[in-house]
């Protein structure tokens, strides 16, 4: 509908009439909302389907748009239009109608009466079912997702239920294998081992394969890759269980050269990435062979995949398997060559960086467990394992055992918090259970601790759940992943490798042999005081423990190189007052007060004599290099001590007029002036020097002064001291 407003001057409604007339034929067919303004935004002309959105009549041609009530027109309209007037570009923007219509909102230039009138026109594109199709293609989406996290959290508990009983297994066989020295009996124990590995391969085959899918579901478009350290050796075996048949129906021999780096990657991504490769070309050769293997280099590794037969195809004529394996290696970052030629073969190679931790770990390889024993005394610490399967338990707490370390055992979150509290020790490293079965998993606890000790405790977590999702959680919080069921020459293996990555360097050396270093250890927790000797006696210390101080006041003799670790809060008498009854006997052998981080305490515990104060709960380092340097304070305070009784022993020799002259020397008079003071001869002055250097073992005048302040005699301190 058009109509000519009576606002314009004459010539202009003349123009308006024009445009109107000719005009009019379009705007009464359109099916679109539209409005056309002038430069100050008045009405112009409007299609019929624009009163679906506001109340505008002919009669208000002419009229300013802001004199109507343009609500169904959406927000900031004017400003919009003013912005395209100075711009001279367009501008859209989603709206919704008072019946809760989505329109898209078109403002642009359009010239009604040539450059010199530019006009606004305001279209509105009907997007109600394509906004509704969205919404409800966003909750299908989210369904989708809800079923999907319900059936990978199925996969993960059934994976961790399989694979629990697994592991003790396997571990268990390691054991039995140890122990045998029979031949038959070593070869069943053998094909024990082969049937557990063929077990945990088709668990890996059926679920983790299941897994994999749904979490690599949406590889179109936002992949992601999570890398964490892994062995190439592991993803062979999972593709090698995957393709192994297909290889024989094709009689092509598929052969994995064993490869013991490890790489830092995405084990899923990787994984499909050498699939597809092997799949397209077992598919492409027959009577042939497919080799895979690596080739190390500094820093990274080759994977490389080769191919030869009598009647192959050209490799890879799958341009879509081809522009996947691309893809891959472009979201991984790794290098992908190839080298193809036509009825000969064709040669792979992916470039993954080497990790730092498993290229440390390829020099720790362990052959067997019975000579584990010796290479184990260089990392002796504690080991906290957290593992909600008792039988596990027992059995990994054993075999750390067996290897030197100090082990501590919980069966869940809490009974670990409650040692840890209890102990006051921090273990050197956690290996925790991924599902505890409780409200707190391994990792959350893990987080708890190292948050309280504000300190990187290394970890390990051991998971049946080997989805993506759980290998992405467990690096994000910087663990190192073990898989169930895990063998004990990798777990063993792993273990020594992180000691020796998070093990410092003393900072001060031992000075004198251990096995005559005496520490007397007060505490009235059993297992604190069992751990802290197991420690010390592993390091050749003579250990005393007693859970009393009176216990230990009533058994205590002096040491020459001896050190006291006593706990500040005991009950009956406790530390502070039992540091003061030593040093009320004279006692000055070196005490290091243990408690919790109160100040006023640790104030106390220092005015009272005590060499230092550590905090709980400290670790294994911190308390043998406290320990290591009280030890030394305490060999220096004994020299001393043994120096000044030696001094006594020597003064107590000599005679009455000896120690007068001896006194009348040190104060520097010359033996003619103490004959005359003394009354006697000169040269029985000289003989009486010459007897005291004798009975002192004094070679020198400055020799005979230090032995007199050694004796702290206070005459013979004064009277040096004045001259």
């Amino acid at each position: 509908m058009m109509r000519r407003a009576t606002g314009p001057p004459k010539a202009c409604a003349l123009a308006v009439d024009a445009v109107s007339s000719h005009f009019q034929p379009f705007l009464n067919q359109a099916a679109s909302p539209t409005l056309f303004l002038d430069a100050d935004l008045n009405i112009l002309f409007f299609t019929p389907a624009i009163t679906s959105l506001i109340n505008i009549l002919t009669l208000d041609i002419g009229r300013p748009l802001l004199d109507l009530s343009t609500e169904g027109l959406g927000a900031d309209l004017s400003g919009d239009a003013a912005q395209v007037l100075t711009s001279g570009c367009d501008l859209e923007r989603e709206i919704v109608d008072r019946n809760n219509r989505c329109f898209l909102r078109r403002v642009s230039l359009f010239d009604w009466l040539g450059a010199e009138l530019p006009g606004i026109s305001i279209t509105f594109a009907d997007h109600t079912a394509s906004q509704r199709s969205r919404i409800e293609l966003a909750r299908v989406q989210k369904e989708m997702e809800t079923v999907r996290t319900s059936h990978l959290n199925v996969l993960s508990a059934l994976s961790h239920d399989l694979r629990q009983p697994l592991q003790t297994l396997k571990l268990l066989q390691a054991l039995l294998r140890e122990t045998l020295n029979d031949v038959p009996a070593l070869q069943l124990a053998e094909q024990i081992g082969d049937t557990l590995a063929a077990m945990s391969g088709m668990i890996s085959l059926n679920l983790d394969n299941t897994s994999d899918t749904s979490d690599t579901s949406d590889t179109s478009s936002g992949l992601r890759a999570h890398r964490e350290d892994f062995q190439l050796n592991t993803l062979f075996q999972k593709i090698n269980l995957a393709l192994g048949h297909q290889a024989r129906e094709h009689a092509t021999t598929l052969r994995f050269i064993p490869c013991s780096q490890s790489v830092h990657s995405d084990p899923l991504l990787l994984k499909q990435m050498l699939h597809t490769l092997l799949d397209s070309a077992l598919t492409h050769t027959w009577h042939g062979r497919v080799s895979v293997g690596c080739r190390r280099h500094h820093g990274w590794v080759s994977l490389e995949v080769r191919t030869s037969g009598v009647s192959m195809m050209d490799p890879l004529p799958d341009a879509q398997a081809l522009a996947e394996v691309e893809r891959l290696s472009a979201v991984l970052g790794h290098r992908l060559h190839k080298h193809t030629a036509s009825g000969i073969g064709m040669n792979y190679a992916i470039s993954i960086a080497l990790s730092v931790q498993g290229d440390r770990q390829s020099d720790l390889l362990i052959d067997s467990g019975k000579g584990s024993h010796a290479s184990a005394a260089s990392h002796r610490g504690i080991i906290l394992i957290v593992e909600d399967d008792a039988d596990l338990l027992k059995l990994l707490g054993t075999l750390l055992h067996h290897q030197g370390y100090e082990v501590a055992m919980a069966l869940d979150s809490a009974a670990a918090l409650s040692w840890i509290q209890h102990s006051g020790l921090k273990p050197d490293l956690i290996l925790a259970d991924y599902h505890l079965g409780t409200d707190m998993s391994g990792l959350m606890l893990i987080d708890t601790l190292r948050e309280q000790w504000r300190s990187e405790v290394p970890a390990i977590v051991l998971t049946g759940d080997v989805s993506g999702q759980t290998a992405f959680e467990i690096a994000s919080a910087r663990c190192t992943q073990l898989n169930k069921p895990a063998k004990l020459k990798e777990l063993i293996q792993l273990v020594h490798a992180m000691f020796t990555q998070s093990e410092p360097e003393p900072s001060v050396p031992r000075q004198c042999p251990a096995n005559t270093s005496v520490v007397y250890v007060v505490d009235s927790d059993n297992v604190m005081r069992d751990m802290v000797r197991q420690i010390l006696q592993a390091e050749d210390y003579r250990v005393y423990d007693f859970p009393t101080c009176e216990a230990f006041l009533a058994a205590y003799s002096p040491e020459e190189r001896a050190c006291l670790l006593l706990d500040a809060r005991l009950p009956g008498m406790n530390g502070v007052d039992a540091l003061r009854a030593l040093r009320q006997r004279g006692d000055l052998v070196p005490t290091i007060i243990s408690g919790s981080g109160d100040i006023a305490l640790a104030v106390d515990a220092m005015k009272a004599g005590a060499w230092d104060f550590i905090e709980k709960p400290f670790d294994r380092h911190e308390m043998l290099d406290t320990i290591n340097r009280a030890l030394g304070r305490s060999q220096l305070d004994h020299k001393i001590l043994a120096g000044r009784q030696e001094a006594i022993d020597y003064i107590a020799t000599l005679t009455a007029r000896q120690r007068q002259i001896m006194e009348m020397v040190l104060a520097g008079h010359p033996s003619k002036n103490i004959a005359v003071d003394l009354g006697i001869s000169q040269r029985t002055v000289e003989n009486h020097r010459a007897s005291i250097m004798t009975r002192t073992h004094s070679r020198s005048i400055p020799a005979l002064a230090r032995l007199a302040l050694a004796a702290n005699l206070q005459n013979v301190e004064s009277v040096v001291m004045d001259s």
